[in-house]
């Protein structure tokens, strides 16, 4: 029921991004499905359950179902979109950037989305002060999350960014995100891949069945971690291989590694120009993630939230933590939060009505 009302947003944040193109760099964010990884001698079949696949006559072909591997890689993207100059222009040309990541012991975050992001930018040279995001509202995305929001504060601190927009689709409508139409380009390089072997954990893995037994097993033995993501760098290296050989509009893709937790440490520190907090609390998803009195004031003087919408916005105020202002003073007064779709009739008031709008 809220799909148009999320698209009058997501509509609203491309028209400012054209706006203030010039200072604007505009990212789609998305995951694709992961990718099973098959066990040593033993692939597992390109094709969902059940399915069936042609072999030569008269043979068999003996893989493993997807029910029974291990280990999986998810391909992360990050699109980093050309703004056209006008609204009737393509929103679907620039820069894609992709990184695999072991799901055991690198999963998706939203820290870890920030900090992979931050690094692919700064590769590109991209340093614009003001920055439009959007993507899914998976648990590493909900903007309505306080550990979300509290990582798109650092990250705007660590990028020293004016203002950073970000929105996310409704359940269920993924195929709104730029990004999402990236996946079909990805699937032409997948087919089904096979990790190499751990030099002294084998055997214990083959009671681990699943992502939890995994990460259970790796708090008894303290080289399952290090021998796992090395038994399946290969794989990752044969797949960054085939994905930097696609290409987009004449664009090739770009690769990145998955951000280290000294890495998202370190961004995570940013908040620490707040007030006193743990920035390990954002590493792990499953420890409560507490908000002190000064940083629930930072965050009610500096964003406006929304049920798919998060604006922070620089107050100007040299003595605040969230710093100077890095655009020009003319186009930093005409900054301003992304407004709240408004009905009117049966469509939502346009944009320039509604940005006019105070908070």
């Amino acid at each position: 029921m809220d799909a148009y009302y999320a698209s009058a947003v997501f509509r609203y944040e491309k028209e400012f991004a054209v706006k203030f193109k010039d200072f604007t760099t505009f990212v789609c964010q998305h995951d694709k499905h992961t990718v099973k990884v098959g066990e040593p001698g033993y692939p597992v079949a390109a094709v969902e359950r059940g399915k069936q696949v042609l072999v030569g006559l008269n043979q068999r072909m003996e893989v493993g179902d997807h029910d029974f591997t291990k280990f999986s890689l998810s391909p992360s993207v990050s699109f980093v979109v050309n703004i056209p100059d006008d609204m009737d222009g393509s929103f679907y040309t620039g820069h894609i950037h992709v990184g695999l990541k072991e799901n055991a012991f690198q999963p998706s975050s939203a820290l870890r989305h920030a900090t992979e992001l931050h690094q692919a930018l700064d590769k590109e040279g991209k340093h614009d002060p003001i920055e439009c995001h959007y993507h899914d509202g998976g648990p590493d995305h909900n903007l309505r999350f306080p550990r979300t929001q509290l990582v798109q504060i650092a990250y705007l601190l660590e990028r020293d960014l004016d203002q950073l927009i970000l929105v996310q689709n409704p359940p269920h409508h993924s195929w709104k995100n730029p990004a999402e139409r990236v996946m079909a380009n990805l699937n032409m390089a997948l087919q089904g891949v096979v990790r190499s072997t751990t030099p002294t954990m084998e055997q214990k893995l083959k009671g681990s069945n699943n992502l939890k037994a995994v990460r259970e097993l790796s708090k008894k033995e303290a080289t399952l971690r290090a021998e796992v993501l090395e038994s399946v760098k290969p794989t990752k290296e044969l797949l960054e291989s085939v994905f930097s050989r696609l290409q987009l509009k004449g664009e090739k893709f770009k690769m990145f590694e998955a951000a280290s937790d000294d890495d998202m440490l370190k961004l995570g520190r940013r908040l620490l120009q707040i007030d006193e907090f743990k920035p390990e609390v954002l590493l792990d998803s499953s420890v409560p993630c507490k908000l002190s009195e000064k940083l629930k004031e930072f965050i009610d003087k500096l964003c406006i939230r929304g049920q798919y919408q998060l604006s922070i916005k620089k107050c100007g105020d040299n003595e605040c933590a969230c710093g100077i202002p890095r655009s020009p003073p003319d186009i930093f007064e005409q900054l301003h939060h992304l407004p709240y779709p408004i009905p009117r009739q049966e469509k939502y008031q346009h944009f320039e009505v509604r940005k006019a709008v105070a908070f």
